[in-house]
């Protein structure tokens, strides 16, 4: 079964910067993070997980119906989740756009209610950098040194992508591009 989930790609100028970032941080946090790859950079909405093919389509015909005007994200700040004592997940927050994120986010979820997908945890804007294998504390002021200036990008679409598991790291192929309409409803 086809592995899915929801959320907004980001484009190529800011990917670009993130690449030299994540470039930047594994110089200095040597093998115990895996780094997202630069193709792998996005926004997730809700991961949906294993989906039944006969699933795919109506599923994609729900988030269609979602309206949302278009809006800026400026990656903001460095943090860890759940907390940098004890790090999973090296991420950006949101410098620009986190509420119109969630609300689009908090859209998407609802539409997918009635498909019987779980929620997952509260909805924490973010753009994960990479992940921690071998946790231990992370030093909030090397955090705090890593390089700002990221670029903002237009949120314009968001997609349904399938994610396949593969040992060089996962490959999302999207299945449905939602764009965005003048105005949310």
């Amino acid at each position: 079964m086809p592995r899915l989930f929801v959320g907004v790609p980001v484009d190529p100028a800011c990917r670009d910067a993130l690449a030299r970032l994540t470039a930047w941080l594994a110089e200095r946090a040597g093998e115990g993070v895996r780094w997202t790859r630069p193709e792998n950079f996005h926004l997730t909405f809700q991961f949906l997980g294993e989906t039944p093919q006969d699933r795919i389509a109506p599923v994609a015909e729900a988030l269609a119906a979602i309206r949302f005007a278009p809006f800026t994200l400026r990656p903001g700040p460095m943090d860890c989740l759940p907390h940098c004592r004890r790090p999973r997940v090296l991420h950006l927050t949101l410098a620009r756009g986190g509420p119109d994120c969630a609300a689009l986010a908090a859209r998407v979820r609802t539409a997918m209610d009635p498909f019987g997908y779980p929620r997952g945890s509260t909805f924490t804007p973010h753009l994960t950098l990479g992940r921690v294998k071998r946790p231990g504390p992370i030093d909030p002021q090397a955090l705090a040194a890593s390089p700002g200036g990221l670029p903002a990008f237009l949120v314009d679409r968001f997609i349904l992508w399938q994610s396949e598991l593969t040992p060089a790291g996962p490959i999302h192929t999207a299945v449905r591009e939602m764009p965005a309409t003048d105005a949310a409803s």
